[in-house]
């Protein structure tokens, strides 16, 4: 959907800016402005600034920066429209209600999702009419209440080839949509097919409810068809960006403070029906670092529970591995051999699950029970490939102040020797300094690639803008256009101003789209927002991101009175500065021309006339 200027204003006004990022980094106050590490980018120094006054954050490393709208777009790959409807839910600003939609002018994405909305209404819908009780049956023998099935939107696709597509036709959705979202392919002559015909429909939402796809299984007889199949991989759908069930436990998880993660819906489910709310499945797929990054904004402590046969505990290994990289407390639930969370829960209830829980063992403990079932570690050699193994996960948790710790139990539960941790620690630190060059070496690629398609600085019209041009006064004057229209009004109408006032190009440049976008309450947002180039952009957000300047605590602490910036006053200074410094640079200009012809009269004329006009802006 298109929203109105007004719409966004009140979006953008009502969010802040210090809660929208501080989700995702850690920020820390300097002066009126807060810095962090970049999260758009690897850096060992923070470089990133968020001004709470302005509203923005700017990257001075690699230069990213925006408002609220622009940080959701970019951390979490959403459109405009998207991060509107994202910052509108979390603060509460009221979206105008509209079910039609114009297929050409609306935004692509919204109308994937908005097809698949309607698709898994539809699949609800038949799964209590006489073509779904087939599958309502198996959901029923799931023990699957109706308070869950409305919880999860489960359904029934119908045995038909095109029935999903004849519907949402109606509805005025074109082929290529639901092609694009996987609803629908093409077969060899071009004919429209439904995905997903006689399955239980899983749908698979993201983490503010939309949904993105759906898991199936098959309920006929054909042992031709797969049992279970997904939406295909899309624009909208990453299985490697997404959890199942994250939406709807998302609260309980920040609630507890902890997450737990399966592998499959069943297992989601049956424990959310249970009372076990704060879990989320990896469907499937190998736990991936963007799944562990999304997480993160709710907990960053994490049970593993998968199931208890050998690939179950395979994966588990695999998936604590990379969640300890990722800076997670990490556990994991062991359950008795030929169980899994669903039939744990579902045979012996809540307090057997919780019981598990509380045995949940740390990754160290986890790893060595795994190598002893292979292995006695009698050994020498089963010792030192067991030490290796641990130290090489060890070395790639980025919090090295937990090294000690797990080194530490490793030592305690092989039994080493004083000598053997000396070279356990020796091993560790070269394990973690060939991560950290291989890390190092790939960053360095990426910035390499960046720089070949970008020329800093230049736009696509060939001017060349670039701050350092400015002139002190010309940077002030800008500045204090750019807070305000009533600030650019002071311009005009206490001063003799105009455009040949300034004295470089790239400050006419920004002058001229400042004075454009001055229509609008929030003339930096307009700008940001608006169709300019991104590098202009990015100037905007250096030139509004002021240098340090003390917090309000720091006036009241040291019994200081703040005094109120009188913008007239920096206008009409940087003005006469401004006027002065040019016509230094015209005297300069006709002595060099002097020198070259004594004997012209009219590089004299210019001269003194040059020095009257200094003379009384001096007055």
């Amino acid at each position: 959907m298109r929203y109105s200027k007004d719409i966004i204003s009140r979006v953008i006004d009502a969010s802040d800016i210090n809660d929208v990022v501080g989700e995702h980094v850690k920020l820390t106050r300097r002066g009126r402005n807060f810095i962090g590490l970049c999260p758009f980018h690897q850096e060992k120094t923070p470089s990133f600034i968020v001004s709470p006054d302005k509203n923005i954050y700017k990257c001075f490393g690699c230069g990213k920066g925006g408002n609220s709208v622009t940080f959701i777009m970019d951390f979490n790959s959403f459109s405009f429209s998207e991060s509107i409807e994202y910052l509108a839910g979390k603060y509460g600003v009221d979206l105008p209600k509209d079910s039609k939609f114009d297929q050409e002018k609306d935004d692509k994405r919204d109308l994937l999702f908005r097809a698949l909305s309607e698709a898994a209404n539809y699949y609800h819908k038949l799964l209590y009419t006489k073509e779904g009780k087939e599958t309502l049956a198996y959901f029923r023998k799931r023990n699957f209440d109706d308070n869950t099935i409305s919880k999860f939107l489960l359904g029934h696709s119908p045995n038909s080839s095109a029935n999903l597509y004849n519907y949402l036709k109606e509805l005025n959705y074109h082929d290529d949509i639901l092609v694009s979202n996987g609803l629908i392919y093409k077969n060899d002559n071009g004919k429209s097919i439904d995905r997903f015909r006689d399955r239980a429909m899983f749908p698979i939402r993201d983490f503010i409810g939309r949904v993105v796809g759906f898991g199936a299984r098959f309920m006929g007889e054909d042992k031709s068809q797969a049992k279970y199949i997904n939406s295909p991989q899309n624009e909208i759908y990453d299985k490697s960006r997404v959890l199942f069930g994250l939406f709807e436990a998302k609260n309980e998880i920040r609630h507890k403070s902890s997450t737990i993660l399966t592998e499959g819906y069943a297992d989601v489910i049956t424990m959310s029906q249970a009372g076990i709310l704060n879990v989320v499945a990896s469907s499937g797929t190998a736990l991936s670092t963007q799944q562990l990054q999304l997480l993160k904004r709710f907990a960053n402590k994490i049970y593993i529970c998968y199931d208890s046969d050998e690939a179950g505990q395979k994966a588990a290994e695999t998936a604590a591995e990379t969640a300890l990289t990722e800076s997670f407390d990490t556990k994991i639930i062991v359950l008795p051999q030929g169980e899994d969370p669903d039939s744990l829960v579902k045979s012996q209830g809540e307090d057997a699950f919780d019981f598990h829980l509380r045995k949940a063992l740390n990754y160290v403990e986890f790893k060595l029970n795994r190598i002893k079932e292979k292995d006695n570690l009698s050994s020498p050699v089963a010792i030192t490939n067991a030490l290796k193994n641990l130290l090489n996960v060890v070395a790639k948790i980025p919090d090295e102040i937990q090294h000690d710790f797990y080194i530490k139990d490793i030592a305690n539960r092989l039994a080493l020797s004083e000598n053997q941790l000396k070279q356990a620690y020796i091993l560790k630190n070269k394990l973690q300094k060939d991560y950290m060059q291989q890390i190092e070496s790939s960053l360095s690629e990426n910035f390499e690639k960046a720089f070949e398609v970008v020329k800093e600085n230049e736009s696509k019209d060939g001017d060349v803008l670039n701050l350092k041009d400015l002139f002190n006064e010309e940077i002030k004057l800008l500045r204090t256009a750019l807070q305000s229209s009533d600030n650019l009004l002071h311009i005009f109408e206490y001063t003799d101003f105009t455009t040949d006032t300034l004295i470089t190009g790239t400050a006419r440049k920004l002058f001229e789209i400042i004075t454009l976008n001055s229509e609008e309450g929030n003339i930096l947002n307009s700008i940001l927002l608006g169709d300019q180039e991104q590098i202009i952009k990015d100037i905007f957000l250096t030139l509004s991101i002021e240098s340090e300047s003390p917090s309000e605590n720091w006036y009241t602490k040291m019994n200081l009175e703040r005094h109120e910036t009188d913008n007239v006053k920096i206008i009409k200074d940087s003005i006469v500065k401004l006027k002065k410094r040019k016509l230094k640079i015209q005297i300069d200009e006709v002595m060099k021309q002097i020198k070259q012809e004594p004997d012209n009269p009219h590089n004299l004329q210019r001269l003194s006339e040059l020095k009257r006009r200094e003379m009384e802006l001096s007055n």
